[in-house]
């Protein structure tokens, strides 16, 4: 009876459709049916019924669930008289199987024999039809979390704007806080583990029509329904995640920043993501905040964001950045002592600053090539000085924490230097002090290197954070720059800066370090800094940054220049 059915032009049929890799899953599910009906006739089969229950796993995080039922029409079933196969994955999964015969028959042995032989195809069929979806869903998985990726999103919305359902979402880009910090008190590989149950804590609160995407990093992108965002803010405002790190389970509550945006009618995928990354820019920016709804004037930040970017690597070949020098003052002999190189973006006819396109750059890495052309220039014009008999000051040059993660920057600065045959005693490089923090032994390297080169090094902005004195013994820089923050209330009222600054240029000298106070703007700040033996200032009260040829001229004629300034500022002083 099997060899007679095997070669039917029914069985045919049915083992063509199940066999077809081109019709999905689901598809597959609704036609299978017809095709069962065409064999079951011969059996007395009046319908077959199949549940697959498989357990989570990575690509299936909730796991798998379906039944399928495929009933031959027109028949009465009975209920009573079920033929049953069971297989177990190897997984812990099962699928379960019945045949139940036209009411009123009675099967024989060899038809249940012949019944088992379908069931067990149709089986074996279903279980490659299902293992080709699970293979295209791995397509669309990240690697890491087993989220889903930007691809399956852009299908996935896709999707909906074609049904013209989108617009019955909220679209949430995430940023994780501080997760950095959790990386390091657990490492990477602990890191990741938190990331995937992260995912699978979030995908749990889901419903099936709500999806959960990775697009990289500590970075996700979240689709709930509209009717559903308060629950969901809700839930994310208490999450907890706990790992097992050696014999001690650590846990870390897993805030995030969020952009949000209320997909409208007519409105894309690629457009509702574009306005939630822009939402989440001005959400990162927030202290206070941990969602943000978007508004049209964020999208145009985002685009101007995207126009510096595309823009920058031509502005660097076609050379739209001009150095410009701002003069650091000796309070006590009244000379030019230094400057400091201040970058301008000569953009279309006007001057961009450098809070107008640096933290762009810095954002993908940018600002390191920038930096590195700023350092080539200065070297160039102090050349070029030298060469016209011109005695250079000491010139020094920002550059970004990003380049701590570049193992190669000190030879990088070297061959620059050795281009222009520059003596490093000219050059100073300049590190924020919060760079300091985030890694102090890498930048205690840079520092030690750049000393064995006879380059000086500074560190920046001193003050602006949760200074720690410690830094001061222990990061063997050059010099301190007090941070603006420290001078702007010197000559008020409330004397505690005052107090402060006293007590630090004084700690500052005593351990051989020079100190300069930038930002320095009145006549009080000047005098008491001077009262209190800062020897160097720089700030608008004597220059702003110059462009090269105006600076020029300042180190010709320093001392004319600044005595005249001098007696400006005493006179004043005297009033």
């Amino acid at each position: 009876m099997v060899q007679g059915i095997l070669v039917s032009e029914s069985f045919k049929k049915l083992f063509r459709i199940l066999s077809n890799e081109q019709i999905p899953f689901q598809q597959m599910k609704m036609m299978v049916g017809d095709a069962i009906g065409t064999v079951a006739e011969q059996f007395f089969v009046g319908k077959i019924e199949t549940s697959i229950d498989m357990p989570p796993s990575f690509v299936s995080p909730k796991g798998f669930h379906d039944i399928l039922s495929f009933q031959y029409p027109e028949k009465e079933i009975d209920e009573e008289n079920d033929f049953v196969f069971v297989h177990e994955t190897k997984d812990r999964g099962s699928v379960r199987m019945r045949a139940f015969p036209v009411k009123g028959h009675q099967w024989s042995e060899e038809e249940k024999e012949n019944i088992l032989f379908l069931l067990e195809v149709t089986y074996s069929l279903i279980s490659r039809s299902r293992l080709q979806m699970l293979l295209e869903k791995a397509s669309f998985i990240d690697n890491t979390t087993a989220a889903y990726n930007m691809a399956w999103l852009h299908q996935f919305g896709g999707r909906l704007f074609a049904q013209n359902k989108l617009s019955g979402y909220i679209l949430i880009f995430m940023n994780l806080r501080n997760f950095k910090y959790v990386n390091q008190c657990v490492g990477n590989e602990k890191g990741n583990e938190i990331l995937r149950k992260f995912h699978f804590t979030v995908e749990h609160f889901l419903e099936e029509d709500e999806i959960f995407v990775r697009p990289g990093g500590d970075n996700f992108v979240v689709m709930v329904k509209s009717e559903r965002i308060t629950g969901f803010l809700d839930f994310m405002s208490d999450i907890v995640i706990s790992v097992q790190v050696g014999k001690e389970e650590k846990s870390f509550e897993i805030g995030a920043r969020m952009g949000m945006y209320d997909i409208q009618p007519g409105d894309n995928i690629s457009r509702a993501l574009d306005c939630a990354a822009a939402a989440l820019g001005v959400s990162r920016k927030s202290q206070k905040r941990s969602y943000v709804w978007f508004e049209p004037f964020m999208l145009e930040n985002s685009l101007r964001e995207r126009e510096i970017l595309n823009d920058f690597p031509g502005a660097l070949r076609n050379k739209e950045f001009e150095v410009f020098y701002q003069p650091k003052v000796h309070l006590f002999d009244k000379r030019l002592s230094g400057a400091e190189a201040l970058v301008r973006w000569n953009r279309n006819g006007q001057m961009l600053i450098p809070s107008q396109f640096v933290p762009i750059l810095e954002k993908d890495g940018s600002v390191c090539d920038l930096d590195f052309y700023m350092f080539a220039n200065v070297c160039e014009d102090i050349s070029s000085w030298i060469a016209s008999g011109i005695e250079p000051v000491r010139v020094s040059v920002n550059f970004s924490k990003l380049h701590l993660k570049n193992p190669n920057f000190v030879e990088g600065l070297i061959a620059i230097m050795q281009v222009f045959d520059i003596d490093g005693d000219y050059l100073e490089i300049e590190l924020t002090e919060t760079t300091a923090y985030e890694d102090f032994e890498t930048m205690a390297e840079v520092v030690h290197q750049l000393r064995e080169y006879g380059i000086h090094t500074s560190l920046d902005d001193f003050g602006s954070g949760y200074s720690s004195l410690g830094l001061l013994k222990d990061l063997d820089v050059d010099i301190i720059k007090l941070d603006k923050t420290f001078i702007d209330n010197l000559g008020k009222e409330d004397k505690c800066d005052e107090i402060i600054v006293k007590n630090v240029v004084n700690m500052i000298l005593d351990l051989e370090k020079e100190v300069i106070a930038e930002g320095v703007e009145t006549t009080e700040q000047a005098a008491f800094l001077r009262e209190v033996q800062c020897p160097v200032v720089q700030g608008y009260l004597f220059d702003k940054p110059l462009p090269k040829e105006d600076f020029l001229r300042r180190l010709s004629e320093a001392e004319t220049y600044y005595s005249s300034l001098s007696d400006k500022f005493y006179s004043e002083r005297q009033k």
